[in-house]
């Protein structure tokens, strides 16, 4: 790949960033609704059991819980700031959609990270509900 390729490969179009940002939104707010739902059947285990054991790892999952919350907050912070920056863009110049704008790579890793660890989250989760619902 030449010099011009290289460039060229990290510059996408309006059209291709500002959705992906907002498919990003909703998947950030559908963590938020989902760590709500597994919260609750976090504190049915509660309810359920007094064991040291168990409610160590009720302990663990309710503050994996608060953290995955705060980085869906941060997370959106940031994809919201980009939204607002696309969409003014495209409000502002009507010829931005021919124009190249530099790929977003590390707002991708993020929200690409902050998938990952959800799903390994929900995944670790929905093992020890299945050893005590």
């Amino acid at each position: 790949m030449n010099n011009e390729q290289a460039i060229g490969a990290s510059r996408k179009h309006i059209a291709e960033l500002h959705p992906e940002v907002i498919d990003w939104i909703n998947y950030s707010l559908f963590v938020k609704d989902e760590v709500k739902s597994l919260n609750h059947r976090l504190m049915e285990i509660a309810h359920r059991y007094t064991d040291h054991d168990v409610m160590a790892q009720v302990e663990h999952f309710q503050n994996q819980f608060i953290r995955q919350d705060e980085a869906s907050d941060e997370l959106l912070h940031d994809l919201r700031a980009a939204e607002h920056v696309f969409s003014e863009i495209s409000k502002t110049n009507p010829a931005a959609s021919h124009v190249l704008f530099d790929d977003h790579v590390e707002l991708r890793d993020k929200a690409t990270t902050h998938k990952t660890i959800f799903e390994d989250l929900r995944h670790e989760f929905q093992l020890f509900l299945a050893k005590y619902m």
